[in-house]
């Protein structure tokens, strides 16, 4: 059971906190023949054609247990190296010789621009909700479920959303993120250095929030 990510928005979506608090890797690895049945975009992200256990949306990792990377001085070309030295990726995949070829695929972590988009796309569900709702005062979005993990939201009274994605078994979640928005009263609105709506830097901030984390199962 664990919390794997905690975001706060502000009342015009914006995304003042951000924190991450376990490193789960997500990887495949699986031999294929020619012709490769996945296609792959320049960036080695898989587009369509993925199978179980390699999802779309996953990115190369490696070839023949030989890690790719961007050749920055090369105009990003997603190379590896080879017995030969360093070879482009496609120009291999392409060639019927070189397979069977195994492959590793994995989730690529998330950067802080993919974070801004799925917080955005969240608000926007939020907001469809509340409005869609036939109840009046509707609370918008409290909870989104999956077979594995749990979506959970706070929607304070003056537009705060406090949201936490969890392990499905994960409890007191609530709790927590009740308790973050004590903490973000305490030593974010109440820091007079603190700008409204600004990103959160503060490590007295960080440092309760992870507290917080570490005894959920007590709050």
């Amino acid at each position: 059971m664990a919390i794997y990510s905690f975001f706060i928005l502000n009342k015009n979506a914006g995304m003042v906190y951000s924190r991450e608090f376990t490193n789960v890797k997500i990887e495949s690895e699986k031999v294929y023949n020619y012709p490769l049945e996945v296609k792959l975009d320049k960036l080695g992200c898989i587009k369509f054609g993925a199978r179980d256990p390699v999802k779309v949306g996953h990115v190369l990792i490696s070839v023949n247990g030989q890690d790719v990377y961007f050749d920055k001085m090369d105009k990003n070309r997603l190379k590896m190296k080879d017995m030969k030295g360093a070879e482009d990726v496609f120009e291999y995949l392409n060639n019927v010789a070189n397979y069977p070829v195994q492959l590793k695929f994995g989730r690529a972590p998330l950067t802080t621009n993919d974070k801004l988009v799925l917080t955005g796309r969240f608000f926007g569900l939020y907001s469809l909700a509340w409005q869609l709702s036939p109840v009046a005062h509707s609370s918008g979005i409290e909870q989104i479920e999956t077979d594995q993990n749990r979506l959970y939201c706070f929607h304070t009274i003056t537009g705060f959303k406090f949201i936490a994605i969890t392990d499905s078994r994960q409890q007191n979640v609530e709790n927590f993120l009740r308790k973050s928005y004590e903490i973000f009263s305490d030593y974010g609105l109440k820091n007079p250095f603190y700008l409204n709506d600004q990103p959160i830097k503060s490590d007295l901030f960080d440092f309760h929030i992870q507290l917080s984390v570490d005894n959920i199962d007590r709050l």
